[in-house]
């Protein structure tokens, strides 16, 4: 799923995520990082980012940064 960052994201922090992909819908998820090692070293990813959401739990989603989108 693709999503946008509606709160930031930094280190261990929980931003906010909504998911953009679907033509019919918009849902609006807690989101965070997904490697550890973005984690470890507090990189941090603005309001408006394009991400990937890569696996959706029931607490959270948990996001990289979508590198296919031309900012």
């Amino acid at each position: 799923m693709i999503g946008e960052l509606t709160e930031k994201i930094v280190g261990n922090t929980l931003g906010e995520v909504m998911e953009i992909g679907s033509k019919t819908a918009r849902s609006v998820y807690p989101a965070k990082f997904y490697k550890e090692e973005d984690i470890r070293e507090k990189r941090e990813l603005p309001v408006g980012t394009k991400v990937i959401i890569v696996d959706l739990t029931k607490r959270y989603c948990f996001s990289g940064r979508n590198h296919n989108f031309i900012e």
